[in-house]
């Protein structure tokens, strides 16, 4: 049982490298990069906090398919509903949509929602997560 409680080996992700700074220590691996063009392949569990909204809808739902199709685990966490962020498109920081439960659905993931949702203003507070 001790084994369980034990730290996973955990890897951050990010394209923003100050993130990363602040996962020294904790992470045992950090990679500089950009999740559609670093693999993620053969991982326990993939946790991506805080980022489909930042990526075009069709391409965000995509890549969580083929995650789960190459990882045991994933779990999203964002945004219920459109938050406006960013200068746009180009933008890493900019929300290109509004996640509902019914789009990860749509791919065979599991949904919930807590807390009030964002209908285009920063006035809600609510997030989802969804998981495979």
């Amino acid at each position: 049982f001790a084994d369980k409680l034990a730290r996973p080996r955990l890897t951050v992700l990010d394209v923003v490298k100050g993130n990363l700074n602040t996962a020294e220590g904790l992470a045992d691996e950090l990679i500089l990069g950009d999740i559609r063009n670093t693999p993620i392949v053969g991982y326990g569990l993939v946790f991506w906090d805080e980022g489909p909204e930042h990526l075009p809808k069709d391409q965000a739902l995509e890549m969580l398919r083929v995650w789960s199709s190459q990882n045991d685990h994933v779990l999203i966490s964002c945004p219920w509903g459109y938050m406006p962020q960013g200068s746009g498109p180009d933008d890493y920081e900019f929300h290109h949509w509004g996640p509902q439960p019914a789009d990860f659905r749509s791919i065979g993931f599991n949904a919930e929602v807590f807390g009030t949702e964002f209908t285009g203003t920063k006035d809600g507070h609510g997030n989802l997560i969804a998981w495979i």
